[in-house]
C-alpha cells in the first residue's frame, strides 16, 4: 500500500484514497454513480468497490510514466472540506471529520494519448471553485512529486463549466476529439466534438480530429 498522501489548499484537504478502505471506496462509488455523473451522458462501469479495485491494474499509474517517484497504489484524491474552527478555541477540528465533496483522479487509460485528469463534485458544492482549487494541487503533486510530465483533460462539448475548470487548473485548449466507448467499440456511443485540454507547451502535439476508443470506462 502506498504511504498516505495529504495535500492542503487554502480551503480544502486532498486525501489520497485507499481503495481497500470501505469508507474511501464507498465515497468514490457515490461520486461515480451520482446524479451529476449520470447527466454527463457517458456510461460508467464503476458501480461498486469491487469494480474500483478490478479496474486499477489497467487504469492505475504506470511506472514508465512516473519519473520522480514509484507509482502510487491508486489514482484518486478525495476532496475534503474541513470542519469549521471550534467556537471555543478557534482551532480547526480533526480534519478526518471533514465532508468529502468530490474527487480528482489521474487515469492512465491505455488507449488515451496521455494520462487524463478527471474531476467530479457533489452537486451541492459546485460553483464555488473547489474543483479547480483541488485540481491545481493534485496536478502539482502528480507532476512535481511523481513526475508525470504529460497530462491532458477531456470535456464534453456542451460542458462549459468543466471547460472553465480545466483552464483554471492550468490546462490550455488544444483541439477536438471524438470518444467511442465499448469493447468492441460501439459507434452508437460516439461522443462527438469533445474538447481536449493539455498542459502548456503540449499544444503542438495534439492531433486534431482524432477518435479515441477507450475499452475501459472509468
Amino acid at each position: 500500500m502506498s504511504p498516505q498522501v495529504t495535500l492542503h489548499t487554502a480551503r480544502l484537504t486532498l486525501r489520497f484514497a485507499d481503495l481497500h478502505s470501505p469508507t474511501d471506496a464507498h465515497e468514490l462509488v457515490k461520486l461515480h454513480t451520482s446524479e451529476a455523473a449520470a447527466k454527463s451522458g457517458v456510461p460508467r462501469q464503476i458501480d461498486s468497490p469491487e469494480a474500483l479495485r478490478r479496474q486499477l491494474p489497467r487504469l492505475g499509474p504506470k511506472a514508465e510514466l512516473c519519473t520522480r517517484a514509484p507509482p502510487p497504489e491508486g489514482m484518486y484524491f478525495l476532496i475534503v472540506l474541513p470542519p469549521p474552527p471550534s467556537s471555543e478555541d478557534g482551532k480547526a477540528e480533526d480534519e478526518s471529520k471533514g465532508t468529502v465533496i468530490g474527487m480528482n483522479a489521474l487515469v492512465f487509460r491505455p488507449e488515451m494519448p496521455y494520462p487524463d485528469m478527471a474531476y467530479a463534485m457533489n452537486t451541492a458544492y459546485e460553483g464555488h471553485g473547489y474543483a479547480s482549487e483541488a485540481g491545481r494541487a493534485a496536478l502539482a503533486w502528480w507532476r512535481d512529486v511523481i513526475g508525470v510530465e504529460k497530462i491532458w483533460c477531456g470535456t464534453l462539448p456542451a460542458n462549459v463549466r468543466s471547460q472553465r475548470c480545466a483552464e483554471r487548473i492550468g490546462f490550455v485548449r488544444a483541439g477536438g476529439v471524438d470518444i467511442v466507448l465499448g469493447n468492441p467499440p460501439d459507434e452508437a456511443t460516439r461522443v462527438r466534438d469533445c474538447v481536449a485540454f493539455v498542459l502548456p507547451g503540449m499544444e503542438g502535439e495534439w492531433v486534431e480530429g482524432r477518435t479515441i476508443y477507450p475499452s475501459v470506462r472509468w
